[in-house]
């Protein structure tokens, strides 16, 4: 029998329901952090190749992690460009295959890479509209969603995160926006919630937050130069759960910036600082980017 509090042994479930939080579709972050390590957003920039999965770097704590120049993680050439319409308005629905991203965490002065697997499967439609489902995979760790893609609008429908004790669809109550009109200056928010048990632990989620493209800019992916949509977005988490008549709540604070190709639709790059309050406390920031 186990001597560890109810909040104690609800720790780990909470790691892996915050994965939930971060879904994001196409931006597919996942989150698997236990206070060892992390693993995060959607997509920022790395000098480090394919062949090279993970890179561990210390400094000391306290000290500036940020990078400069053309080969930092996560620092876009952000080139704005002068004729938008260049840019479509809306994010087709992406190809069926697989992408893989070079993930950076930095966290107390640490920098940790791994590298990420998505999987992207096309259930219905193409072009314009469909449903896309969408498996994330890092190490031996899933997450799996459902989207759906509208005229001007791509909608999270549903999260899942497989454990060995099982895990529901967290289907989202109304499915929220992840992308909607994309022109300078268009914004949009969010409120949803969904309940379902996540790694044994029955959990209610609830996400606010708002979104602002700022306008469309260049960056580098590989040695191609990529023209995107540049998104702001905060958006907050609240994970509410119970053991042994114990509440436990986990606060999850996101900000940051995306970086959106409408052609291929997916994020190319991001550069996002998440803080969580709770069972977890922190602030990490997350830098991935698209290498293959």
């Amino acid at each position: 029998m186990s001597d560890a509090t109810p909040t104690q042994r609800l720790v780990r479930p909470l790691a892996v329901v915050i994965a939930v939080v971060f879904c994001a579709g196409t931006v597919g972050a996942i989150v698997w952090d236990d206070g060892r390590s992390a693993v995060a957003d959607a997509l920022g920039r790395g000098d480090r190749g394919p062949g090279r999965s993970s890179d561990s770097s210390t400094t000391e704590p306290g000290a500036d992690t940020t990078e400069s120049g053309p080969d930092a993680v996560g620092a876009p050439e952000d080139r704005s460009i002068d004729d938008s319409s260049r840019l479509p308005s809306a994010a087709a629905v992406p190809e069926a295959g697989e992408h893989r991203y070079e993930v950076r965490v930095t966290r107390n002065g640490t920098s940790e890479t791994v590298e990420e697997l998505r999987r992207v499967e096309v259930l219905e439609g193409g072009g314009e509209a469909g449903r896309v489902r969408l498996e994330v995979q890092t190490g031996d760790q899933r997450q799996i969603s459902i989207l759906d893609w509208k005229p001007s609008a791509v909608e999270v429908v549903s999260t899942r995160v497989p454990t060995a004790s099982g895990g529901d669809d967290c289907s989202w109550d109304p499915p929220f926006l992840e992308f909607g009109p994309l022109s300078a200056g268009s914004e949009w928010a969010v409120s949803s919630t969904c309940t379902a048990s996540v790694g044994g632990v029955p959990s209610t989620l609830e996400v606010t937050g708002s979104t602002v493209v700022v306008g469309d800019v260049q960056v580098s992916v590989g040695s191609e130069l990529v023209t995107v949509w540049r998104i702001e977005r905060s958006r907050t988490t609240v994970i509410r759960a119970s053991i042994g008549g114990e509440p436990v709540e986990q606060r999850v604070d996101e900000h940051g910036d995306l970086y959106l190709d409408p052609v291929r639709g997916i994020v190319v790059q991001s550069d996002v600082t998440l803080t969580t309050t709770g069972e977890q406390s922190g602030t990490s920031r997350r830098q991935s980017t698209l290498i293959a």
